[in-house]
């Protein structure tokens, strides 16, 4: 039986054609794909499916009746929607979060905790969630967080709920207990549309897939029915390929960078690795194993107590990211949006925010060469469109990834960090950014990539570090077999 009939639903925007016009069916109980490179419609799908946008033609129906009046209307509807980054306030509890809006009421109106609470509990024991209602959201770990989440829609009596990049923060671990979570609601009849670039989690999670390219939808069936390659084939195209790992072309060279006994107390302790010039090394592990703390005493962003660095045979203590950079170290930070951008500026003025002095002459900005600059970091990277005017925040993510990867390319770094850098980014945009890496390491650059994607590790690497609770537990070839590296990554941490 249809939960979800959203019939001809079409978008325009002036005589640009977002979505065009296609109908979405989902059943009780299933869990559907909804999948594309960035532009292709998806965020405009969802969008209309959770009212934040009226459809220019077409009308969303749940149950047979006909949504309207918006977000709120749509809530009320059945249909709920968890984002990759938490909408929960994380200074309230799990049972203020759960009735945040629709808190029940007592005598004289006040809010009734003690009824707030047992409701709370009740929707907790029936769902099987380790949570107290008594809990701080701020203090529990990412993938309570997202169940909390899964109870507030439910608290709603939500039929349909959407799940935008869900794991994007999220351990091996984690992503299976909210797998589990997701099988739950699936045996409960609720209708979930799962948004992901992960294609392992795609195939192991998802009953059916909608594929959606320039607007329209290009191919719906069984995922049973179809691979990973298929797949990639109706996101990106006629005359497209998936990525695949490059072929080496050049040795590495001298080493430039090296860490002996580097420790930070509580953190990390007793690191060793080395960088060489035309090199790129990843630093894998489940999430929690400390990675990006180790990273951030790279580029002075923290400070290490014990162990020394030494760049060029010449033994430096790198105090701020001011320093890092006069060194040539850049660092393309994992939160993009809390760490990285501007995304109330322009795109121009964040490609060239980080490397501002060299287009300083006598005290002035030199307007020609940085436009000049800014429009070749574009056509380089393919960020799209290809407006440098345009306001970073409006970006689809993957288009904000270069833009943050082309700021840090700007200042002509020698060595470049880069912490999950392709997290909630499509294949065309891996894509980008890879090629973006290849080119760096052929001009002699030492890269350092952070990455939970084992795939992604296995294609890019010319080494991979397998880091657990502080430590660099072990050092495999890129070439080792995918269920090894999987098996180290996870036993690294039992």
């Amino acid at each position: 039986m249809s939960v979800l009939n959203a019939s001809g639903i079409s978008k325009t925007f002036g005589t640009f054609e977002a979505l065009k016009s296609q109908d979405f069916t989902l059943e009780a109980g299933e869990v559907r794909a909804v999948i594309g490179s960035n532009g292709a419609g998806k965020t405009t799908m969802i969008k209309i499916l959770t009212g934040a946008h009226a459809p220019t033609t077409g009308q969303v129906m749940v149950d047979g009746t006909a949504l309207s009046g918006g977000p709120a209307g749509h809530i009320a509807g059945g249909i709920a929607c968890i984002y990759q980054h938490s909408s929960l306030a994380p200074n309230l509890s799990v049972a203020e979060n759960l009735f945040l809006g629709q808190h029940p009421r007592g005598r004289f109106g006040l809010i009734s905790r003690k009824e707030m609470i047992n409701r709370a509990q009740a929707l907790i024991n029936t769902h099987g969630t380790q949570v107290s209602p008594n809990d701080l959201v701020a203090d529990l770990p990412t993938v309570k967080q997202k169940e909390v989440e899964i109870l507030k829609a439910l608290m709603r009596s939500a039929k349909v709920i959407l799940m935008d990049e869900p794991t994007a923060w999220l351990s091996f671990r984690e992503v299976e207990r909210l797998h589990d979570t997701i099988r739950k609601l699936m045996a409960q009849g609720v209708a979930v549309v799962y948004i992901s670039h992960i294609m392992d989690e795609i195939f192991r999670i998802c009953d059916t897939a909608s594929i959606l390219r320039d607007g329209a939808l290009v191919w719906e069936g069984q995922v049973a029915e179809t691979d990973r390659a298929q797949v990639v084939g109706h996101m990106l195209g006629p005359g497209q390929a998936d990525t695949k790992r490059a072929a080496a072309t050049t040795k590495a060279g001298a080493e430039i960078l090296s860490i002996q006994g580097l420790g930070r107390k509580g953190y990390f302790e007793d690191i060793n690795l080395s960088l060489r010039k035309g090199e790129i090394v990843c630093l894998t592990g489940l999430i929690g194993s400390n990675r990006t703390e180790m990273v951030r005493c790279l580029f002075g962003t923290d400070r290490p107590d014990s162990g020394t660095i030494t760049l060029h045979g010449k033994e430096v203590r790198i105090s701020s990211p001011r320093e890092a950079m006069s060194l040539g170290i850049a660092l393309v930070p994992e939160d993009r949006r809390q760490e990285g951008l501007f995304l109330s500026h322009t795109m121009s003025e964040n490609l060239l925010a980080a490397a501002l002095p060299k287009f300083l002459q006598r005290h002035m900005l030199q307007r020609a060469p940085m436009a000049q600059a800014a429009n070749s970091n574009i056509a380089g990277l393919n960020i799209q469109p290809p407006d440098p005017e345009k306001v970073v925040g409006t970006l689809s993510g993957g288009n904000q990834q270069k833009v943050l990867l082309g700021k840090w390319l700007e200042t002509t770094p020698e060595i470049v960090i880069l912490d999950e850098p392709t997290v909630g980014v499509d294949v065309g945009a891996k894509n980008d950014i890879y090629s973006a890496m290849q080119e760096l390491k052929g001009k002699g650059a030492a890269i350092l990539v952070v990455s939970s994607d084992v795939e992604e590790v296995q294609l890019i690497a010319d080494r991979i570090l397998i880091m657990s609770k502080g430590k660099i537990a072990q050092e495999m070839a890129p070439d080792s077999p995918h269920e090894e590296l999987v098996a180290q990554i996870s036993g690294a941490a039992t």
